[in-house]
């Protein structure tokens, strides 16, 4: 029970992030990007760790943040 228990609260807090979200093109795309890597692997058992898969996620957002602040910037 403990385990559906957490799933559930989970799924809850993931759903919640999701509608808060920016709606944009590119953090739609960086969602279901994620969200087809971390399918793909469970289908094909691949054994990729989630703290790999979160790191490569997060550097990802953090170079797409830098190339729109310097395209902002460059701009002026």
């Amino acid at each position: 029970g403990i385990k559906i228990a957490v799933g559930i609260l989970i799924l809850d807090a993931g759903i919640r992030m999701i509608r808060k979200m920016p709606k944009d093109p590119l953090s739609l795309a960086i969602l279901c990007c994620a969200c087809l890597v971390m399918l793909i692997t469970d289908i094909l058992a691949m054994r990729i760790s989630s703290i790999t898969l979160m790191l490569t996620a997060g550097a990802v957002s953090l170079g797409v943040f830098m190339v729109r602040q310097i395209s902002g910037k460059a701009g002026e």
